[in-house]
C-alpha cells in the first residue's frame, strides 16, 4: 500500500485516539476523510463534539486536509446502511475511470452495530477500481490489524512502531479529547521515546467550557498518556474505601484527558492499605477495566522511576 489512501472513513465514538493514529498513518492533504459520528438523541449525547475536536487537530497536523463530518445512528441498521450507501455513492462519483483508488475504514471506535455493518459492507464493496481495507487498533494484541481481499494488503504493524513515527505530542492527545494546557509548557524528551511535561505545581488542562483538570505529572509513551496522581491522603492512614473513591475521581480525570487507553500511576500511603487489597477492591468495582491501566507506587517512590520500568517492560532499553 502506498503511504496514504485516497479515501479514509473513521467511525468516531467516545475515544478518538485510534482514529487519530490511523488518520495520521494513512492520510495526507489529498485524502478525502470522513468522520462518521453518532447522532445526539434523548438517550445518547452523540459523538459529534468528539469528531469536531479530532477534525481540528488533524487539520493542524495535515494542512489542507479535506475532512467531512457524517452523522449516523448508533444502532439502527436501516439508518447505518443508508449512511454507508451515501458514502459509497459519493466516493464512486468522485473516482475517475481507469484509475485505481484505495479506501480505508477504521472501525476501532464505532458502536457494535456500526462497526459490524461498516466493516462487512466496506470489506465486500464491489466497486471497480477501488481497493478496500478495514483497520482495527487492537490494544490487546498491541497491533493495528489491517485486512483486505487484495493480495499483499493484509498487515499488522505494532502500535508503538506506528505512533513513534508520527511525532505525537502530549497536547495532541489531550486536545483530541477536548482539553489543552492552561499555560504553555515545554515538552521534553527522555530516553528517546518518552515525552513529558514538567511544572513546579500541578499541570492544568482546560476545556472550551473552562473546566479544569489537574495532574501531578504526565508522560507520553508509545502513543499512550501516562497520568500521574499523588493521593491527597498521602500523609494519612486511610483505608481502601476512601482510596477507592479517590481512584474513581482520578479515573474520570484520566478518561477526560487521554480516554480509556490512558494509564494511571497512583502514589499513595501504603502503610495501612496494602496494594493487593486496594487492587482487589478496584478490580471488583471496575471489573477488568482498570486492571491494565492502573499502577501503584509508594509515597517514597518517584513517578519517573515507574515510567522507566514501564518503558523497559514495553521493549525500551
Amino acid at each position: 500500500m502506498k503511504n496514504y489512501v485516497d479515501y479514509h472513513i473513521s467511525l468516531i465514538g467516545t475515544n478518538p485516539l485510534p482514529a487519530f493514529i490511523t488518520l495520521l498513518k494513512n492520510s495526507n492533504k489529498d485524502t478525502n476523510i470522513y468522520l462518521v459520528h453518532t447522532k445526539a438523541s434523548r438517550t445518547n449525547i452523540g459523538s459529534e463534539k468528539v469528531a469536531k475536536n479530532l477534525k481540528e487537530v488533524v487539520e493542524e497536523r495535515i494542512p489542507g486536509a479535506n475532512i467531512s463530518l457524517i452523522p449516523c445512528d448508533k444502532s439502527d441498521a436501516k439508518d447505518i446502511n443508508q449512511c454507508i450507501n451515501r458514502l459509497l455513492k459519493d466516493i464512486k462519483k468522485s473516482m475517475e475511470k481507469n484509475k485505481t483508488y484505495t479506501l480505508l475504514l477504521d472501525y476501532s471506535s464505532g458502536t457494535k452495530a456500526m462497526s459490524a455493518l461498516f466493516a462487512e459492507r466496506i470489506f465486500n464493496a464491489n466497486i471497480e477500481g477501488l481497493i478496500t481495507i478495514i483497520s482495527y487498533v487492537d490494544d490487546n494484541q498491541k497491533r493495528i490489524l489491517e485486512d483486505s481481499k487484495f493480495v499483499g494488503k493484509d498487515r499488522a504493524p505494532e502500535i508503538k512502531n506506528v505512533v513513534n513515527n508520527l511525532d505525537l505530542s502530549i497536547e495532541d492527545i489531550t486536545r483530541i479529547h477536548g482539553y489543552r494546557l492552561e499555560k504553555e509548557l515545554e515538552e521534553k524528551i527522555y530516553k528517546e521515546n518518552i515525552k513529558y511535561l514538567e511544572s513546579e505545581n500541578q499541570i492544568v488542562f482546560i476545556n472550551k467550557n473552562g473546566s479544569r483538570t489537574c495532574v501531578d505529572e504526565v508522560y507520553l509513551l508509545n502513543g499512550r498518556l501516562l497520568l500521574c496522581f499523588e493521593s491527597k491522603y498521602l500523609k494519612k492512614d486511610e483505608g481502601s474505601g476512601v482510596l477507592k473513591m479517590e481512584l474513581f475521581e482520578i479515573k474520570d480525570k484520566a478518561d477526560k484527558l487521554g480516554g480509556s487507553r490512558s494509564g494511571i500511576i497512583y502514589k499513595y500511603n501504603s502503610n495501612k492499605c496494602k496494594e493487593e487489597t486496594l487492587r482487589k477492591d478496584v478490580k471488583s468495582a471496575y471489573e477488568f477495566e482498570m486492571e491494565d491501566r492502573l499502577e501503584f507506587i509508594s509515597a517514597d517512590s518517584s513517578f519517573k522511576e515507574r515510567i522507566e520500568d514501564i518503558y523497559i517492560d514495553e521493549g525500551g532499553i
